[in-house]
Parts: structure tokens; C-alpha cells; sequence
């Protein structure tokens, strides 16, 4: 389930699919080779920044081409504070974001650059966070010749998505982060313009046993609330955004 963290830097998504047929009694007839990288991308605001970005999309498949095509979702935040992940058409008009390409066949062993760019004609006031999916679509399958009903058979086909997300970072960009207890609820409040990424989460009773939980990705201006014992701390690494620099903060 999606929420509004983004809880480690890169995500892939597996997925079957029913499609075409397959010869005799092959029950898996096509896997994806296709991989991408970096997983996370910063745009930021800043004059001497770049205003593009690179995602390097490489079939591994050393004998046949692999057919990928791309989609972009923007983050947004309803006056209720639901969060949404809206598809949009990426372009200077449209986005703020851009693409250079939606779909591609890359042929065996290739890679090819899918640059995503910055169209932003003033920096954003707080962090815009987009989800760019690059996903394998399945060969046409073509038989040379007739084949008896009996030997044909549904195919099942097994594809990897990768998502990569892309955030266009304000000018001056810094995350404030402020906590309340009631009880057994500790909220985290993100007061600062920019995202901080919580990771090496742990609850912590006086007794110095501690319970791991999963990273957290708090976007700038919004709240997470987790629920541990009155007695217990909350420690985690905060890493400053754009860096790979961190630190270790307790909240109790």
C-alpha cells in the first residue's frame, strides 16, 4: 500500500501478467530483464544546479530486445490531507517535470538514457515529489507456423516496475522536525520546506530492548504519528536532505 513515505531509496514492484500464449506446457514464458537506475533523483533549485537528471535503464536480456514504456505521477496533497499520486502528461505546459521519452525498445544488452527534466520556472515553496514508473511491456508474440489447440497454452508473465522518485527541491532546502507525546502516540511534525528520510527507527524501553520499525520517508509541512509504549524512546537516523549526511535523534 502507498502512502506518503517513500520508506527506502529505490522500489521495485513485481507483477504477473496474462498475456498471449505459449507453446507446449511452458507455464512461464517471459521474465523482464530490464533494470534502472539511480532510484531517487534531486532537482534542485539552486542556480549553478543542473536542470536535468539521468536514469540509466539497461536490458540485461543478451539475446532479445526488450520493449519499456514510462509514467509519471505527481504527489498531491487534498485540503482533507489525503495524500494522492495523480498520473500526469509530463511536459512544459502540463508539469513541472519532463521526460524525454515514454517508450523505447532497447535492444539486447543496451542501455539507454531516460532524462528527466526540471521545467520549473520558479523553485517550489516546499518539496514537489514525483514517481517516475518504467515498466516492461510484452513482446507481440508471433508464431511462424500453425500450431494444434492442444499445445497451446495461457501465458504467464512475470514483470518488474521499477519507480524512481524524483523530487524538485525549494531553495534553502532544510527539514525542522518537532515531536509531541499522548501516551502511547508520538507524532513527528515536519515543520521545515524539505523532506527528511527517518531510518534505523527503533523503540527503545528503559530496559535498553528495542523494537526495530520500518524507514519513513516525512515530507515537509505534514505529520506521522506511531504508536509505542509511554515508557519507550523513539531513536532514529535523520538524513539531511540532498546529502548523505545524517544524524541520530531521540524523541521520548
Amino acid at each position: 500500500m502507498k502512502t506518503q513515505a517513500w520508506t527506502q531509496r529505490w522500489r521495485r514492484q513485481g507483477f504477473l501478467v496474462l498475456s498471449g500464449f505459449c507453446v507446449m506446457f511452458l507455464s512461464l514464458c517471459f521474465a523482464s530483464e530490464v533494470v534502472s537506475y539511480p532510484l531517487e533523483i534531486n532537482l534542485e533549485s539552486n542556480a549553478s544546479a543542473p536542470k536535468f537528471s539521468d536514469i540509466t535503464v539497461q536490458n540485461q536480456d543478451m539475446t532479445d530486445t526488450s520493449f519499456v514504456q514510462v509514467t509519471v505521477k505527481k504527489r498531491i496533497v487534498e485540503p482533507s490531507g489525503v495524500v494522492k499520486w495523480i498520473e500526469i502528461t509530463p511536459n512544459p505546459i502540463n508539469s513541472d517535470v519532463g521526460i524525454s521519452w515514454k517508450k523505447s525498445a532497447i535492444p539486447a544488452g543496451a542501455v539507454k538514457l531516460l532524462r528527466v527534466i526540471d521545467f520549473a520556472k520558479n523553485p517550489p515553496k516546499t518539496d514537489e515529489a514525483y514517481e517516475v514508473t518504467i515498466t516492461p511491456t510484452i513482446p507481440p508474440f508471433i508464431r511462424k507456423k500453425p500450431v494444434p489447440s492442444h499445445q497451446i497454452h495461457g501465458q504467464l508473465t512475470l514483470v518488474y516496475a521499477y519507480q524512481v522518485l524524483v523530487i524538485l527541491r525549494p531553495l534553502n532546502p532544510h527539514a525542522v522536525i518537532h515531536s509531541t507525546r499522548d501516551g502511547d502516540r508520538l507524532t513527528l511534525t515536519n515543520t521545515g520546506n524539505s523532506d527528511a528520510l527517518l531510518s534505523h527507527i527503533r523503540s527503545c524501553m528503559p530496559d535498553k530492548t528495542c523494537k526495530p520499525l520500518e524507514p519513513y520517508r516525512l515530507y515537509a509541512q505534514t505529520h506521522w504519528t506511531v504508536e509505542i509504549p509511554k515508557e519507550a524512546t523513539l531513536y532514529f537516523t535523520q538524513t539531511v536532505t540532498g546529502s548523505d549526511v545524517s544524524r541520530e535523534i531521540a524523541r521520548g
